[in-house]
């Protein structure tokens, strides 16, 4: 991971020192300055290419699925941070007989730097991604696009028993604000027998503070504490503090896999599989003393969290619940 120089030394309220790296954010996040611009003039773009580079997502969540003895075809599926509707409308052309997305306008709403939850971007969101989800479709056969809606809601605050026979979600879980209660939520969608498939980037991993969120030092957002968190984009971003701290605090969870596995436990799910993906690469920026610091804030942290920048998650409502 290539970097260009020092830019600065900090020092944490424990009188640890971190040496800040210039070009670190680039290699870690490489389009992070697309956060930076006024959502209200600008758009994502959509194009067939970008569906395509999708599809091999759910291709190989519906491989990893069929190893356990699940399919999403001809299932009704809940897809949980639909955002533009990608995946939903792929999940209908590959064989899910319903498909259901749901996300929320203030996630989007958190990372723009012209918007607040306060005024009326919760509209101008929603209606945006009315937008996106209509010019995604235009890609899809008529007949699919039928099988597919969309809501703005929070799983968390979704009440709808036994209707789903799955529920997915890629890049996600790490967003919701209470995790504990969203598998609760989910547990109650399902039908018996229903199944979840989720695959996150975690907080505790060296992408997991996402663009606005990653520090110009190797876990620097979940090294310092968030009162050093805040002290540092200060110091050294003054033009982001607003946003950035916007997004940590409300946009990113703690949840340790120490933590998923309670949480599904408590919420009865039969777990089936959590797979934690770690390479050689990761070893490489890993060492005790970062763990350390991290346990500091995060005590029931281990080196899974830090080392897997993707976790798979599969579990299931057991048909005798």
């Amino acid at each position: 991971m290539q970097t260009t120089g020092v830019i600065g030394e900090f020092i944490s309220e424990r009188g640890e020192r971190f040496v800040g790296l210039a070009g670190l954010r680039d290699a870690i996040k490489p389009n992070w300055r697309s956060m930076l611009e006024p959502h209200r003039t600008s758009r994502p773009s959509i194009d067939r290419s970008k569906i395509e580079g999708q599809k091999n997502v759910v291709l190989n969540t519906e491989e990893f699925l069929g190893k356990h003895g699940f399919s999403l075809t001809g299932k009704r599926v809940l897809d949980v941070g639909c955002h533009t509707g990608i995946h939903s409308y792929l999940l209908a052309a590959l064989g899910a007989a319903q498909v259901h997305g749901i996300d929320i306008p203030e996630y989007g709403i958190r990372q723009a730097v012209d918007m607040d939850v306060a005024d009326d971007s919760r509209a101008f969101q929603s209606d945006l991604l009315g937008e996106l989800r209509r010019e995604v479709s235009r890609y899809f056969s008529q007949e699919v696009v039928s099988r597919v809606t969309f809501d703005d809601i929070s799983i968390e605050e979704m009440d709808l028993p036994d209707q789903f026979d799955a529920i997915v979600s890629w890049q996600t879980l790490e967003h919701i604000k209470n995790p504990e209660r969203a598998f609760k939520r989910m547990f109650r969608a399902l039908k018996r027998g229903g199944f979840c498939f989720h695959e996150y980037n975690p907080f505790f991993c060296y992408t997991g503070g996402h663009s606005l969120c990653t520090l110009d030092f190797l876990y620097g957002h979940c090294r310092l504490s968030g009162t050093d968190f805040k002290r540092y984009i200060k110091q050294f971003r003054p033009a982001e503090e607003k946003i950035a701290v916007e997004f940590y605090e409300h946009s990113l969870n703690r949840m340790s896999l120490a933590d998923l596995n309670s949480y599904l436990r408590l919420a009865g799910f039969k777990i089936t599989s959590i797979l934690p993906w770690i390479s050689r690469d990761e070893l490489k920026r890993f060492d005790e003393k970062v763990l350390r610091q991290v346990r500091a804030n995060y005590p029931n942290v281990c080196d899974k969290d830090l080392l897997a920048p993707s976790v798979w998650v599969l579990i299931q409502k057991k048909c005798d619940t």
